[in-house]
């Protein structure tokens, strides 16, 4: 029986010269394989029962953990398994890769020094054309460039929201929305789903009731302009997706390049998808998640998610240990005690001192000194730079009551913006948004 490598494993991806006689080729066999693989999944588990029901897979299984018990599995497998090895070949289709020439960081040249255990082709489709690409996965890790540095020996706290991100470390703090840069492709998107549902409509004037509502089961007519309409729709959506994937990816660069342990809670994505499904649809922070959480691991460092419901960061005061619920419009953590945060900042800092599940109250409160003050002044510099009433409300500025200003001489007063532009989300490629403090 062929065993499955369990090493490390990483993909690179090089697109393929095709001439429009391979595109067709290769659109018949995609369309094709599609049935092909429902076929063989269910030949496979068909397969799999009658191995499971075969006298060697019964008696394997009253067997202790041995070679033996081994062995009879594979026998039984092997019955009735059924399997059939630069240019991609596949039958009398050969494709040839453009490979990058230059190849300044030496990406490819790491990718292809790694075996391959096995090909993949990928179609996809840019500005209504189908590209194909060679997916190797590829034996190993992948490539770390120089610039990718990892903050050794530092930890960092996250609280992670449907749209925003806080990062507290000991002396960095910053406050950020995800992706901001795509708010201009989703104005696009949702002026292009208004007219392709006016175009149903002016086709269909039968296929609605008086209440305006879709009737069911019912034949649609669609125009010329409403396909080019709805591929115009498909090319935005492709680009918004893969301008996420970008931002998620260079964030996470980031915050791996502030430190090698992140701490943060392990969240339930799918409930973020019932309670803020918009949010979530355009920010994606669960992907945003496993790509820091891949870095992370590749680059030598790690993120600690512990449980919410053990640690309870939103509703607890590290200076007198209250736990109180708060609603979620509440974005201040104000308590009699005289703890005053921004509330993600404050959950963020509450993340760095979790240790085995549970709060380090001795030191967060040691360490408050000098992050109170340094959220402040993380604050005070957001205030500055926003703009628009929707960040305002989504970070809680316009909740904020009263603000101490930091004297001349105090800890907080030293915090300078000393980070460099590669640290920094931008709202355009312009203008920068991301803070993110340091004190000397």
């Amino acid at each position: 029986m062929r065993t499955r490598n369990m090493s490390d494993s990483f993909i690179y991806e090089l697109p393929l010269q095709a001439n429009p006689e391979q595109e067709n080729v290769l659109r018949t066999r995609f369309g094709a394989g599609g049935h092909l693989y429902n076929g063989c999944l269910g030949e496979a588990l068909r397969r799999l029962d009658l191995a499971r029901q075969s006298q060697d897979w019964q008696k394997a299984k009253k067997l202790p953990r041995s070679k033996e018990r081994t062995e009879y599995f594979q026998k039984a497998i092997k019955r009735y398994q059924c399997f059939k090895n630069g240019k991609i070949v596949w039958n009398k289709l050969t494709l040839k890769p453009l490979y990058d020439l230059k190849d300044k960081e030496r990406v490819e040249a790491h990718a292809l020094a790694h075996k391959t255990k096995y090909v993949r082709l990928v179609r996809r489709n840019l500005r209504g054309k189908p590209l194909f690409y060679a997916q190797l996965i590829q034996e190993g890790k992948s490539f770390l460039k120089k610039r990718h540095t990892i903050g050794k020996g530092k930890t960092i706290g996250l609280d992670i929201g449907p749209s925003t991100i806080a990062i507290v470390g000991e002396k960095t703090a910053a406050l950020n929305s995800f992706c901001s840069e795509l708010q201009e492709n989703e104005k696009q998107i949702k002026t292009l789903q208004k007219a392709l549902d006016r175009s149903r409509r002016a086709t269909n004037p039968g296929n609605y009731d008086e209440k305006g509502i879709p009737l069911k089961n019912t034949a649609w007519k669609y125009s010329k302009r409403y396909f080019k309409k709805r591929q115009k729709l498909s090319e935005q959506k492709r680009v918004v997706a893969a301008t996420r994937k970008t931002l998620h990816g260079t964030y996470a660069n980031q915050l791996v390049s502030l430190a090698d342990t992140i701490k943060t809670e392990k969240l339930s994505y799918q409930s973020f998808q019932k309670h803020f499904g918009k949010s979530v649809t355009q920010y994606a922070p669960g992907i945003f998640m496993q790509i820091l959480r891949r870095k992370a691991e590749n680059a030598g460092g790690q993120v600690i998610e512990f449980s919410p419901y053990d640690t309870k960061l939103s509703q607890t005061c590290h200076g007198c240990g209250e736990i109180k619920k708060k609603p979620l419009s509440q974005r201040w953590h104000r308590c009699s005690c005289g703890v005053e945060a921004q509330r993600d900042l404050y959950s963020a800092f509450l993340a760095l001192h979790v240790d085995k599940e549970s709060l380090d109250r001795t030191q967060a409160i040691s360490a408050w000194a000098s992050a109170g003050p340094l959220l402040q002044q993380t604050l005070s510099r957001l205030e500055q730079t926003a703009k628009g009433k929707q960040r305002l409300a989504c970070f809680g500025l316009s909740q904020r009551q009263s603000y101490t200003p930091v004297e001349d001489g105090s800890a907080a007063s030293e915090v300078r913006d000393d980070v460099p532009g590669t640290m920094r989300f931008r709202e355009s490629f312009e203008e920068l948004e991301c803070l993110a403090i340091r004190t000397p």
